[in-house]
């Protein structure tokens, strides 16, 4: 039964409109039919964007060290879209949907963080990831200059490129394994030449989403307060550089 609220506006059903407002503005919407009942796809596809909701959340958590609070606002809702097409557009596993383990996911590669720093347009170096015949991983970060490599941001001193491995366990919910890796940039000298470095993980179980990720901090170093961060929700380049299964 539809009513008038204090404000006069109409909320409530009447026959087959249920009328609401939403953000200040009345809404008419059809009520769903009685006994509708949901076809096996959709209830499957249901199933899969819970999975997914699910996985998205304790990922975000595993990445805290790199994500920490300064992703952009609609991360949310952009990350469960990628992590639900994924599963989506692996083959069927079981009876009741997909699984992420055996899902698509390339479509996660490259995945920013924060939309406001593109990662890609502070940093221009490509890292060779190897997967070693003992189940370990080798990051390899190429010789890098910063004047052709970081862009440099205004009062930075300093920057850190870090890496962040994660072996994930999706059936259970749990990083089984986490390690960053880091290498630190002068910005003062536009000639500072950073040698190739190479960082290796221990042997990683098989059967795991090893998720690789990078991000940029910038620092500027004061000579009464040491060390500042300058990393914010409008700057943090933060992205997915691979995700593959172990």
């Amino acid at each position: 039964m539809a009513s008038v609220n204090t404000k006069g506006q109409l909320s409530g059903g009447i026959g087959s409109v249920y009328y609401r407002v939403l953000n200040g503005k009345p809404i008419l919407q059809t009520k769903p039919g009685k006994g509708t009942k949901q076809s096996t796809g959709t209830k499957v596809s249901a199933s899969d964007f819970g999975i997914a909701s699910s996985i998205a959340k304790n990922i975000r958590l595993f990445l805290f060290p790199l994500l920490q609070n300064m992703a952009d606002p609609y991360m949310y809702t952009r990350f469960t879209p990628r992590i639900f097409k994924a599963i989506a557009d692996g083959p069927k596993q079981t009876e009741n949907g997909h699984t992420l383990l055996d899902g698509d996911l390339s479509g996660l590669n490259g995945f920013q963080f924060n939309i406001n720093s593109i990662f890609s347009n502070y940093c221009s170096l490509q890292p060779l990831l190897n997967r070693e015949d003992d189940g370990s991983l080798s990051i390899t970060l190429p010789e890098l200059s910063n004047r052709d490599s970081i862009t440099t941001v205004e009062k930075a001193t300093h920057c850190d490129i870090c890496y962040l491995v994660t072996a994930f366990d999706s059936e259970i919910n749990i990083a089984n394994y986490q390690d960053v890796f880091r290498t630190t940039i002068e910005l003062k000298n536009s000639n500072n030449t950073i040698p190739v470095q190479q960082w290796v993980t221990p042997p990683l179980a098989a059967g795991q989403l090893i998720i690789v990720t990078a991000a940029i901090f910038y620092f500027r170093q004061d000579k009464l307060m040491g060390t500042v961060p300058l990393n914010s929700k409008q700057l943090h380049p933060c992205e997915i550089v691979a995700v593959f299964k172990s």
